[in-house]
């Protein structure tokens, strides 16, 4: 058996739901159980969204804790902590160890499903000359060839975001406009607040958020009311 130190059972955890933060742990003790044990009880007392994802994480223990023992291999193990993980069907979960692919708990990150839709030079292959890019691709947007029609592409929300206010700016007499986002490499949507203000003639509740202040799986408070309000033209 490999030693079974390779596996770092380090994931992604979501621990509030304002964003993506990667947290560091200490490494359990050198053996699969143990790795087991501390992977296992880390979500139980650190993950969030329980309930909202219908997740027994007692089952899910009762499930797969008896396939563990002293002699599970790295590669037994790896697999185990997987099946286990993908019951969250989460984004911001996953799994890495030496040597291996990272495990993404998604399935639709996981499969690459319908990954082909986001295809960058397909993309600019539909934009008029001209269109304006950020560093590796953060943002793109331009107007779509043959038609009165402006597109706007964001890779994922930090301060690319800003550069929707500069896209409305250029394309004011447009017949529609056209914006995606890549949700599946996440954000800081914080940075939406004032840009997303300009799409919006009143005040609009969006969505409230949940905060995560401490051990186990009730325990959360109300975290902030997320608001957009009318932004005018800068």
């Amino acid at each position: 058996m490999q030693p079974i130190k390779k596996i770092i059972a380090l994931a992604i955890l979501f621990v509030t739901l304002m964003g993506c933060e990667k947290i560091f742990i200490e490494p359990p003790a050198n053996n699969p159980e143990a790795i087991f044990e501390n992977l296992w009880t880390t979500y139980n007392e650190e993950y969030a969204p329980f309930e909202e994802r219908n997740i027994d994480w007692q089952a899910a223990y009762n499930t797969y804790r008896p396939m563990v023992n002293t002699t599970t291999t790295d590669a037994e193990l790896f697999s185990i902590l997987s099946q286990m993980l993908a019951t969250f069907d989460d984004g911001h979960v996953s799994l890495t160890a030496p040597g291996r692919d990272i495990f993404y708990s998604n399935k639709i990150r996981r499969e690459l499903i319908d990954d082909e839709l986001f295809s960058i030079p397909i993309t600019k292959s539909y934009l008029e000359n001209g269109f304006k890019e950020g560093e590796e691709n953060s943002y793109i947007y331009g107007k779509i060839k043959n038609e009165n029609v402006a597109y706007i592409y964001f890779d994922y929300v930090a301060d690319n975001f800003f550069m929707l206010n500069d896209f409305l700016n250029e394309y004011p007499d447009v017949m529609a406009m056209l914006l995606t986002y890549v949700i599946i490499k996440g954000g800081d949507f914080t940075y939406c607040f004032s840009e997303i203000g300009r799409l919006t003639d009143q005040t609009r509740f969006v969505f409230k958020s949940k905060t995560k202040n401490g051990t186990g799986p009730t325990t959360l408070t109300i975290g902030m009311n997320g608001i957009f309000s009318p932004r005018v033209n800068m």
